[in-house]
């Protein structure tokens, strides 16, 4: 099992074949605690951190350029980072700016944090989920406004 490998700092290129191996999606976020959080909560990617938001830099784009990337940032850090997506061509996802301007997350917080303030949530009743459970019935457990699309992919069923 190499979940705590995925929180790779990503500072040097020394697990650089964890993600050749993986054939997934990278999905960058800033804290190594988010990246492992998130490889649970969604393991259609490989979860890697910068370390901080202002630690993506071109060097470390430059080790992901050939693969998918999607950045994922905290809520203060999309303007920052979206100069990078632009730079190299990586999906960005605004997804905590959403959550913070409907007052799902706090300032500063992260995908993780949405995931976590949801399973609060959930733990105070028990959901069972059938087989021929909809996306429309999953999006109305979390509250999730008509016609809201997520910027990244959430392992359930395809749009």
């Amino acid at each position: 099992e190499r979940r705590i490998d995925l929180c790779w700092h990503f500072a040097t290129i020394q697990n650089e074949h964890l993600i050749a191996e993986q054939k997934r999606p990278i999905a960058i976020v800033e804290s190594e605690k988010t990246a492992c959080h998130m490889d649970v909560f969604n393991p259609s990617y490989t979860w890697l951190a910068t370390g901080g938001k202002t630690q993506l830099n071109h060097a470390k784009c430059s080790e992901i350029s050939q693969y998918d990337v999607t950045l994922l940032t905290d809520h203060d850090a999309y303007d920052q980072w979206k100069v990078f997506a632009d730079e190299w061509g990586f999906n960005i996802s605004k997804d905590c700016e959403y959550w913070f301007e409907q007052g799902l997350i706090s300032e500063g917080d992260d995908i993780a944090d949405y995931y976590l303030n949801l399973l609060g949530c959930l733990c105070a009743y028990l959901v069972e989920v059938e087989d021929n459970v909809c996306q429309e019935e999953i999006d109305s457990i979390f509250n999730k406004p008509e016609g809201y699309k997520s910027d990244i992919y959430t392992g359930r069923f395809p749009p």
